[in-house]
């Protein structure tokens, strides 16, 4: 929910790596979300998606919407 350029000096690291945790984040709940969804937990798989949505963007929860839209950054 912060820009990428506030966490690399906050944390001082690259912003590739900065990028590569929240893609790998993004990839691993989706894993998740998966699993679940195979279980049957389809509560747990919800959440989880949701949750995905917001890293793979880096938004809150009231703008994920937004993200489905073409051409908005």
């Amino acid at each position: 929910e912060l820009p990428v350029t506030a966490v690399c000096e906050a944390y001082k690291v690259a912003r590739g790596m900065v990028q590569g945790l929240q893609e790998n984040a993004g990839r691993f709940a989706s894993m998740v979300s998966t699993f679940c969804e195979r279980l049957g937990w389809h509560d747990m798989e919800g959440l989880i998606s949701k949750f995905q949505h917001r890293v793979s963007f880096g938004v809150q929860a009231e703008i994920v919407e937004l993200t489905t839209i073409p051409y908005v950054k």
